[in-house]
C-alpha cells in the first residue's frame, strides 16, 4: 500500500475505504498546458494543496513534480497522478494535459467556477487495493494510447454533446484501468525496481519471440548477455520466478488465446507454443489451469 500519512499531508484529510464498484468518476476539469515548456528552467509554481484527484500526461518535459517531500524527474509520456491531502509542486519547464475528477461523483464541484489552486473542502483519500497499487510517477508504454484518451477527454469536454457527462466518466476509467494494468504488468515492476532491467527485459522479448521454438536457459541467458547462472539469479530474485516458469507461462497463455480464438487441433496448438510432445503438453496444460485443453476450449467456446 503506497498511500501516505506523512506531515506534509493536509490535516484535514480523511482515509475512507472503498471498493471498485463504488468508482463513479465525474470530471471537474480538463485542461491543456502548452506554455509551460517555454519557460526557463528551475521555474516553479507555487506549492499548493490537491483537493481533488488529478491525473497530469507530459506532452513534453525537462521539469519535475515535487509530491510532499518528494521530487521526481519528469520526462514526456510520464503520467502523475496526485490525490487529495498532497502538497505538490510543478518545476518548469513541461507542457501537459491536466485533469481533475471526483472518484465517487458526490462532491457536487461546480465545474464552471472551479479553481484547483484555491482551498476547498478535501475530497477524502480513498483507500483502496486498486488505487493503491498505481505509483505516483510512470512512464507511460505506449504514448499514443494514453494521448488519445486525454485528447478525447478534452474533446468532449469541449463539445459538450448530449450524454457527455456518461462518455467522460467511461473515459477515466478506461483511463485508470489501463494505467493499472500498465503498471501491474511484469515489465514496469521491472523499469521501477530492477537496475538490471533491460537485461531481462531483453530475455522477456526473446522469449516471446521464441514460444514456438526449442529453447534452453544457455539460449536466454545468451540474449540478456549474461552467463546461464547468474542469468537465473537475477531474474528469478527480480521477478520470483525462473526464467523456465516463466517461459512455460507465455506458452499457456499463447495456448489459451489460440484454443479459444481458432480451431487449430491440440496436436498443433502443442506445436506452435512450443511442445512436441502431446501427451506432455496436455499434463503442463491441466497442471497450469486444472482442467486439459479441451475442457478449457470448450469453457470458452460454442462447439456445435
Amino acid at each position: 500500500m503506497i498511500y501516505s500519512k506523512g506531515e506534509l499531508m493536509h490535516p484535514n484529510v480523511k482515509y475512507v475505504k472503498i471498493s471498485e464498484e463504488q468508482f463513479s468518476p465525474r470530471l471537474i476539469r480538463v485542461s491543456l498546458f502548452t506554455d509551460g515548456r517555454y519557460i526557463p528552467a528551475g521555474n516553479r509554481f507555487d506549492k499548493r494543496y490537491v483537493y481533488d484527484y488529478e491525473l497530469e500526461f507530459y506532452t513534453f518535459s525537462k521539469g519535475a513534480m515535487m509530491i510532499e517531500d518528494k521530487v521526481f524527474p519528469v520526462e514526456k509520456g510520464d503520467i502523475v497522478f496526485r490525490r487529495p491531502g498532497q502538497l505538490v509542486q510543478g518545476i518548469l519547464p513541461y507542457s501537459c494535459y491536466l485533469l481533475c475528477f471526483d472518484l465517487l461523483g458526490n462532491t457536487g464541484r461546480n465545474i464552471e467556477t472551479y479553481d484547483f489552486g484555491k482551498p476547498m473542502p478535501l475530497q477524502p483519500y480513498y483507500l483502496n487495493d486498486f488505487l493503491d497499487s498505481i505509483p505516483p510517477l510512470f512512464h507511460t508504454p505506449v504514448e499514443d494510447v494514453y494521448m488519445n484518451i486525454f485528447d478525447k477527454i478534452l474533446s468532449e469536454s469541449i463539445s459538450s454533446g448530449k450524454g457527455s457527462s456518461l462518455i467522460t466518466k467511461s473515459l477515466i476509467l478506461q483511463l485508470l484501468y489501463q494505467i493499472y494494468a500498465d503498471t501491474a504488468n511484469d515489465e514496469c515492476k521491472l523499469l521501477k525496481n530492477s537496475p538490471y532491467y533491460s537485461r531481462i527485459k531483453s530475455s522477456i522479448d526473446y522469449m516471446k519471440k521464441n514460444i514456438k521454438n526449442n529453447i534452453f536457459l544457455c539460449d536466454i541467458a545468451r540474449s540478456a548477455n549474461l552467463s546461464p547462472t547468474y542469468f537465473n539469479k537475477i531474474f528469478t530474485e527480480t521477478l520470483k520466478t525462473t526464467p523456465n516458469d516463466y517461459l512455460t507461462t507465455l506458452r499457456m497463455n499463447a495456448a489459451k488465446e489460440l484454443l479459444v480464438r481458432t480451431n487449430m487441433p491440440i496436436c498443433d496448438i502443442a506445436l506452435e507454443c512450443g511442445f512436441s510432445n502431446i501427451p506432455y503438453f496436455s499434463y503442463v496444460f491441466k497442471k497450469y489451469n486444472d482442467m486439459p485443453p479441451l475442457k478449457f476450449r470448450k469453457s470458452y467456446k460454442y462447439i456445435y
